[in-house]
C-alpha cells in the first residue's frame, strides 16, 4: 500500500513525514492553492537528499514549465489536475512518471478513466471545479467499477478513522492513499501525532 502525504512545503515538516515511511510526498505548484510551493535556493538543495518519491502537483501548466520545475526539485512524478491533454500526458511521461487526477461523482467517472494511458498511476479524487484540496469524500464504492489497466490511488476527504472504510474498495487495482487535509494543523502543515498513528494502523491492516 503506497503512502502519499500532499500538500507540504516546510522542509522540516517535509522531513518529520519522511521518517514515518511513507513512500511520496507531494509540492503543490499550483499558485492558487493554499498550499503552493516556492521554496528558495537553500530549501531546494535541503530536498535534494529526502528519500522517497517526490510528487509535483500542477493544474493546466505548460509542458515546458513543467519540466523546468520537475528538473528543479528532482520530481519523481508529476502530477497532473487540471485538463491536460493526452498529447501532453505522452510528452511529460518520456521525462518523468505521470499521475493523472480523475474526479469521480458517478461510476460514469470510473469508467471514462479506464481509457486512460500514459500515466504511471490514476489518483481519484472528489469531483470538484477546486481542483482537489476540498477534504470531501465521494462514494469508494464506486472504484470497483473501475476496469482500466492502470493502478489507482484513492483521495479525497481521507481521515484518521477511515481505515476500516477502505474495506469497500473490493479492486485489486487500488494501490495506496493520497494523505492531505484532514491531518493537517494549518495549509502545508502536517500533524505527525496524527499521521504516525494512521500509518502504523494502516501497515498492520493492509
Amino acid at each position: 500500500m503506497i503512502i502519499k502525504v500532499c500538500g507540504l512545503r516546510d522542509v522540516s515538516n517535509i522531513r518529520e513525514v519522511v521518517d514515518l515511511g511513507v513512500d511520496m510526498i507531494g509540492l503543490n505548484f499550483y499558485k492558487p492553492s493554499p498550499r503552493y510551493v516556492e521554496l528558495d535556493s537553500d530549501s531546494i538543495g535541503a530536498l535534494a537528499d529526502v528519500k522517497v518519491s517526490k510528487v509535483g502537483v500542477f493544474v493546466n501548466e505548460e509542458v515546458e514549465e513543467v519540466l523546468k520545475l520537475t528538473s528543479m526539485y528532482g520530481l519523481d512524478f508529476v502530477q497532473l489536475h487540471g485538463n491536460e491533454s493526452q498529447s501532453e500526458v505522452e510528452q511529460l511521461s518520456k521525462h518523468v512518471d505521470v499521475i493523472r487526477v480523475v474526479g469521480v461523482e458517478t461510476d460514469r467517472d470510473l469508467q471514462k478513466a479506464s481509457e486512460n494511458v500514459g500515466e504511471k498511476y490514476v489518483l481519484f479524487d472528489k469531483k470538484s471545479p477546486l481542483y482537489g484540496g476540498t477534504g470531501i469524500k465521494f462514494d469508494w464504492e464506486l472504484l470497483n467499477f473501475y476496469q482500466g489497466e492502470v493502478p489507482f490511488l484513492l483521495a479525497g476527504g481521507i481521515g484518521p478513522n477511515d481505515i476500516t472504510s477502505f474495506q469497500a474498495i473490493e479492486n485489486k487495482l487500488f494501490a495506496g492513499v493520497d494523505l492531505n487535509s484532514k491531518f493537517e494543523i494549518g495549509p502545508a502543515n502536517k500533524d505527525i501525532d496524527l499521521l504516525q498513528v494512521f500509518i502504523k494502523q494502516l501497515k498492520l491492516e493492509r
